[in-house]
């Protein structure tokens, strides 16, 4: 509940469609912002492959915000559901 609560008010505000379309790949937080607004949509596929991308391109504090968001996204979702197991897995092997 806690997760979804922060989920919420992260994207509170947020304009989906501009924030989708203006994003950069080299922006951080605007990637983080997508990733939120496609959760919220149900679009977890889309939003795990943005933040898988982020971990593999970017390096150091940003790849670990990065991954700790993934990890936090994660728990918004079903353990059982396809697309996290593959998302999961997907981690694990950017990760080592």
């Amino acid at each position: 509940g806690l997760s979804q609560v922060n989920l919420m008010l992260r994207i509170e505000g947020l304009d989906p469609v501009l924030t989708l379309k203006n994003a950069k790949d080299d922006d951080l937080t605007s990637q983080l912002m997508c990733a939120d607004i496609q959760v919220a949509s149900g679009d977890y596929e889309a939003a795990f492959d943005r933040l898988l991308k982020v971990i593999k391109t970017m390096a150091g504090s940003d790849r670990d915000k990065a991954k700790n968001h993934l990890i936090s996204l994660f728990n918004l979702v079903d353990p059982s559901d396809p697309r996290l197991i593959k998302a999961r897995a997907a981690l694990a092997s950017a990760l080592f």
